[in-house]
């Protein structure tokens, strides 16, 4: 039981992929963990201990109960005032972009470890950790590293809270949507970027803002400023965000998008002669659940410009992103079944300049692709074998030829382009089977194995392929500390 004085002392970040994510968002679709917000990662470790200590497993029916005794192996026990985790693993797939809807390259196995130290004492929590990942190197995506000792700073800050708020200074990843989506303004896709936060929780209201520094693009330092306002109750969220992309040759942090209140500023005004470039999203989040049902969503507007341009000219495509899912637990114990849709449009995180172009070191701060629409239907099959979960799925995507990667073409042809789908539409339809096994806290094991069919392959009129695509990975996780006196 995490106590009030406690919960007022720092605590560190549970990092966006743990593993325990996906156990707490089934049991926050079951109407359990009220308190914790469902459109937000990383969640602070002793709100999730709080939320935990008021479940008993007894009382649960399964597989309900095993998910909290596993998540309890976690997060139960005697706190602690320092540790060390070590993670290791391997991922291994027959293509080397891990997407198995939009496959590339020949594959490969790519081991991987996570090493680092952690510290919690008062209102002070600090975290360093080292990844060692060989993917880095295969990922077609990403832009080439510099790791001279091989090594990459990884989910690494420093943190000071109090009763109600807390800053945050370092690398860590974070995702503004729902567990097993990546949001569609703020996702945790990329890479750990170095950033200052704030966040702030008053009753079922919470506020999160950070600035950051991303990569140097052709020239351009390059900066994001983010802020967040969200309600949680036990069956609703909602959540109201906006970014700002700025960029430049001298540019430097702003004070003006330092403001972590700062909701809804349409107005980022540039000073006289400034050379700074400015793109600018809004997103709104929204969850329910009620009894065996949950509906959630998210609306995504991309460079919001509502100014009228002399001249005649045609108003520019509209650049933005959408979905909306929809889950049954009712249906039995053992069964969840979901419908999901998701739509971006040709031009969205785009730029005419590449030092806005939404990414960082190329991989996606929101989406990683643009130009698609996609409908998925899966089923989680939870088998009467412990940490089992077997998940068949069919996905049905239609992908244009837009990409934020490359550059924008002229202002005369871009404002003639549809909001949706660019050229020649590959369409890919996937009948998989995704699964997992997790018998203990320490160890896991997935894959996604389904065959492809692709009409229109390559954006070529008629070309057809069809396609087995296969991922998988194994990890190990150990943590070891000192307990708190």
């Amino acid at each position: 039981m995490v106590t009030a004085q406690e919960s007022e002392r720092g605590s560190r970040f549970v990092e966006s992929g743990h593993w325990a994510y996906e156990y707490l968002a089934r049991l926050r679709t079951r109407g359990y963990l009220g308190e914790l917000d469902p459109l937000l990662r990383p969640h602070h470790r002793t709100d999730i201990v709080r939320a935990l200590s008021t479940l008993d497993p007894d009382t649960l029916p399964r597989p309900v109960a095993d998910w909290v005794r596993l998540l309890r192996s976690e997060f139960g026990g005697e706190e602690r005032a320092w540790g060390a985790v070590v993670m290791a693993g391997s991922r291994a797939a027959n293509t080397d972009r891990l997407d198995p809807l939009r496959p590339m390259g020949e594959g490969g196995v790519w081991p991987s470890g996570t090493a680092g130290a952690w510290f919690e004492g008062g209102h002070v929590a600090a975290e360093s950790r080292v990844l060692g990942d060989l993917y880095l190197d295969h990922d077609p995506e990403l832009r080439p590293l510099r790791r001279p000792l091989g090594g990459l700073a990884d989910h690494s800050y420093l943190s000071l809270s109090v009763a109600f708020a807390g800053v945050t200074l370092g690398r860590v990843a974070r995702n503004w949507g729902p567990a097993g989506t990546r949001g569609l303004m703020i996702s945790d896709g990329p890479l750990a970027y170095p950033q200052l936060g704030f966040e702030g929780r008053f009753g079922g209201v919470s506020v999160q803002a950070f600035t950051a520094e991303l990569d140097t693009l052709q020239g351009a330092r390059r900066y994001l400023a983010a802020q967040r306002l969200a309600y949680t109750a036990p069956h609703f969220a909602i959540a109201v965000a906006n970014a700002v992309m700025y960029s430049g040759p001298n540019v430097a942090p702003s004070l003006q998008l330092l403001n972590p209140v700062a909701f809804l500023a349409f107005e980022r005004e540039n000073p006289p002669g400034d050379d700074r470039a400015q793109n600018y999203m809004l997103s709104v989040q929204a969850w329910y659940q009620q009894g065996g049902l949950v509906l959630h969503g998210e609306a995504l507007l991309d460079d919001v410009d509502v100014r009228t341009i002399p001249g005649g000219y045609s108003r520019a495509p509209t650049r933005y992103g959408f979905n909306a899912g929809a889950r049954v637990t009712s249906l039995a114990p053992w069964l969840e079944v979901a419908v999901a849709y998701q739509q971006v449009s040709s031009f969205a995180y785009r730029a005419f300049g590449a030092g806005d172009r939404y990414d960082y070191l190329g991989r996606g701060l929101g989406e990683n692709f643009a130009d698609y629409d996609q409908w998925s239907i899966t089923a989680d099959v939870f088998p009467p074998v412990r940490g089992l979960t077997l998940t068949p799925a069919f996905v049905a995507l239609r992908q244009g030829e837009g990409d934020f990667r490359i550059a924008m073409p002229s202002d005369s042809v871009f404002r003639l382009s549809p909001n949706l789908i660019l050229g020649i539409a590959e369409h890919t339809y996937r009948l998989g089977l995704r699964g997992r096994y997790q018998p203990m806290r320490q160890l896991w094991l997935s894959w996604d194995i389904g065959h492809n069919v692709v009409r229109d392959a390559d954006h070529v009129p008629g070309g057809r392929r069809t396609d087995v695509v296969a991922l998988g990975e194994v990890g190990l996780r150990f943590d070891f500390g000192a307990r708190r006196r």
